[in-house]
């Protein structure tokens, strides 16, 4: 799944300080890391995802 980084951040509601953060582990990653994750130069990256909705039977 392709995430979009800007719309990441922005869902997560990411301080600044963070976002700061993320940006330069990206650009400081190793090029096995950056390959597998796809990072793209403006943060947007590929990932594994599972997105699960549980509930209670009542």
């Amino acid at each position: 799944m392709k995430l979009n980084f800007q719309s990441w951040v922005e869902r997560m509601q990411t301080p600044a300080e963070a976002v700061a953060t993320l940006r330069y582990l990206q650009q400081k990653a190793s090029d096995v890391v950056k390959n597998y994750y796809q990072i793209q130069p403006d943060g947007s990256f590929q990932s594994e995802v599972m997105y699960l909705v549980l509930t209670k039977p009542e």
